[in-house]
């Protein structure tokens, strides 16, 4: 332990002990330290954490992650009571050191240090203090002044960033808060300070918790990581990226011939780059590698080859070369693959990235592939890759562009029921649906890479009606790169009907919709990647309708600025039908807006759970 180290933890936990105990976690104190030493990177980490009850204890397991090459020294971790007494320090023993390997991987350069600061009552404090020294390094710092996203407040949280004066960096930081800068023998020292951060809360389609917070990133203008290069700009630094990856395009002969073999018989471009990425989905598949130059760089084509497994930029790599052996030039693009990504902080340049897909220019329009799917179409970019900011890399031009939206039309889905019941609520119905978007990718997804039984479990989530099982599907798809998807399902049912006496109630299954946050709860913005577009009908065939007098809800037609919904109800030679269409626009709506946005869908659900159809017996016996 650094001398004066026990002190100043135990000083800083004694002022500490005045916050009340809370039911999140608390980070009294989370400061960071970064300077330069010899051209290595050196940050200094300090942690106070008050855990107050056992539902916290995970936050007593201290996880430091670090790359093969990098140096990571333990200077301090104790136990401490809230009277400011150290109940306990960690032994040298109680350390270890792992392989971070993430789930889906088979190697990574990853690794990690490990230990416990748990204790058996609540609430204590633990504080740790640690430091990593890194010889190779894209930034000083990306830094958030929270070291957990949800559930953990911050008391107090600063940043220290030291580097020579004629060292040139890139500084992104919110507008507001430029932080403090000073000259300390020739040395720049730049502080941000920040207190009373509230825990953060995961909240549907909310935007990602790194957005929300303020951020600070430094950057070098130059640098060397396996080479050198330049965050001058988008172009310098996809330049580098580029570069980086010069050598990984070999392909061994057999792999040439296949490729001849494969596209001899046309001269059609955009056929021979289907055939082409059809032979990737079918002959390799999606495994983590991450251990040359801190993941950065794609393992060859050559290595894909022959062992028939990469990571994203490897199967990209590998599509690449199959495309330029037959003549056809394609490009890299970097971006944050998720349903709500991570946004790109277009002011400073940066391995910002955490996926790659591959982009194909033809003219006037431009092909996308996602290498790392086997169960998706050719020239489909889906919901985990669409409608965001992209590095095109090439070694004179990168760029940040946009890859294409879904619309309207591409994530509409048509379900449509067929229903047969006695007076019982007892029968069958049969399904037809079209699914496109995310409801296409699951279910394609799961019939392609799942056992039937999960493939089944996933098909009875989307039915979600009650008193209702699926007994027989069957799956069709015109072709494999048809980006939607049809089922036939046959399901059995119970208790459909409800009796009054002699009068009957059907309650025509509610439409699914997102469980959202009471207004009053929720806490951040909403943000709606894509649109959502569903056509819903019932048909109920009773052949004792005529025994009925039938009574329909009123229809329905809400229209608001966020979307609309739209309910008829009608019969027709004696079949009772209920049509229902939803619409939602994509788009982000911010918290000023939210509770009018949420009455939108309570309105819906309201209306749904009001509504019924009556069945009254006719005074004659017949209608």
């Amino acid at each position: 332990m650094a001398p004066g180290m026990a002190h100043y933890f135990l000083l800083a936990i004694s002022l500490a002990f005045i916050l009340a105990v809370k039911s999140d976690g608390q980070v009294l104190e989370y400061r960071t330290d970064v300077r330069l030493e010899k051209g290595k990177l050196v940050t200094e980490y300090r942690y106070i954490i008050q855990i107050n009850s056992k539902e916290l204890d995970w936050l007593s397991n201290v996880s430091i992650p670090y790359n093969e090459g990098d140096k990571v020294e333990i200077l301090e971790a104790s136990i401490v009571g809230v009277d400011g007494k150290e109940l306990r320090s960690l032994g040298k023993k109680e350390i270890t050191a792992r392989h971070n390997i993430s789930e889906g991987s088979f190697f990574e350069d990853d690794w990690v240090l490990e230990f416990s600061l748990k204790w058996n009552q609540y609430p204590y404090r633990i504080a740790y203090h640690y430091r990593t020294i890194e010889e190779r390094y894209l930034y000083l710092c990306r830094w958030l002044p929270v070291p957990y996203l949800y559930n953990v407040s911050v008391e107090k949280a600063s940043l220290n960033v030291s580097h020579p004066r004629d060292f040139r960096v890139l500084i992104d930081h919110p507008k507001d808060q430029k932080g403090d800068s000073t000259l300390v023998k020739d040395q720049v020292v730049r502080t941000w300070h920040y207190e009373n951060l509230a825990a953060g809360k995961r909240e549907k389609y909310s935007p990602h918790a790194s957005d929300l917070l303020p951020q600070i990133i430094v950057a070098p203008k130059s640098f060397v990581y396996g080479i050198p290069g330049s965050m001058d700009s988008w172009a310098s630094y996809g330049k580098w990226q580029a570069t980086l990856n010069v050598g990984t395009t070999d392909l061994p002969l057999y792999e040439l011939q296949k490729i001849e073999k494969i596209t001899k018989e046309t001269s059609n471009k955009n056929e021979i780059i289907r055939r082409l990425y059809h032979y990737v989905q079918d002959n390799t598949r999606y495994i983590n590698v991450a251990i040359d130059v801190g993941g950065l760089k794609s393992y060859p084509a050559s290595y894909v080859s022959k062992n028939r497994y990469g990571d994203c930029k490897a199967l990209t790599t590998f599509t690449k070369c199959l495309l330029k052996a037959a003549g056809i030039e394609s490009y890299y693009a970097y971006l944050n693959g998720a349903e709500v990504p991570r946004a790109i902080r277009k002011e400073i340049p940066g391995p910002q990235f955490n996926h790659v897909v591959l982009c194909i220019p033809m003219g006037i329009d431009t092909i996308w592939l996602e290498n790392t799917a086997n169960f998706l179409p050719y020239n489909y970019l889906g919901t985990f890759t669409q409608d965001r900011d992209a590095l095109l890399t090439t070694d004179t031009d990168s760029r940040i562009v946009r890859t294409p939206s879904l619309k309207p039309a591409q994530v509409k889905t048509i379900k449509s029921y067929e229903i047969e019941i006695d007076k019982e609520g007892v029968g069958k119905a049969t399904a037809n649906w079209l699914l496109r978007g995310d409801e296409f990718e699951t279910i394609r997804s799961y019939q392609v890479n799942e056992t039937e039984d999960n493939l089944r479990t996933v098909i009875e989530k989307g039915i979600a009606w009650s008193g209702c099982r699926l007994s027989k599907w069957t799956i069709r798809q015109e072709s494999r790169d048809t980006p939607e998807i049809e089922l036939a399902l046959e399901l059995d049912l119970t208790k459909q009907i409800r009796k009054l006496g002699n009068t009957l109630v059907i309650k025509p299954f509610q439409l699914s919709l997102p469980d959202w946050e009471d207004p009053p709860k929720r806490k951040n913005p909403v943000s709606l990647p894509y649109p959502t577009d569903i056509e819903q009908s019932m048909s109920y065939r009773l052949d004792f309708i005529r025994e009925f007098k039938v009574s329909l809800p009123q229809d329905v037609h809400h229209e608001t600025a966020f979307g609309s919904y739209l309910v008829t109800y009608y019969i027709e030679n004696d079949v009772i039908r209920v049509v229902r269409k939803l619409v939602v626009s994509k788009g982000n709506i911010p918290l000023s807006n939210y509770e009018k946005f949420y009455s939108f869908f309570k309105g819906i659900q309201d209306f749904d759970r009001q509504s019924a159809i009556i069945l009254e017996p006719n005074p004659n016996g017949t209608r």
